[in-house]
């Protein structure tokens, strides 16, 4: 896990399994991706698995676009 990352400071830990994604599976890292990158600054739900439970976390994230400076 790398500090300061999202998952930090989603309070994810290392082996963590994000499962769903608004009712959406999550089966590769491109689902993942592709599901947080289509909702810029939405909330959104995530399910998940830490150590065989389950669990629920609301989670926003707020994206920036950089540009390159002449």
């Amino acid at each position: 896990m790398v500090k300061g990352s999202a998952a930090s400071e989603m309070g994810l830990l290392p082996g963590d399994k994000i499962t769903f994604i608004d009712n959406k599976e999550i089966l590769t890292q491109e689902d993942l991706i592709q599901e947080v990158s289509s909702r810029p600054d939405e909330e959104v739900l995530f399910i998940i698995e830490r150590n065989q439970q389950s669990f629920s976390k609301l989670w926003g994230f707020t994206f920036c676009k950089y540009r390159w400076k002449d």
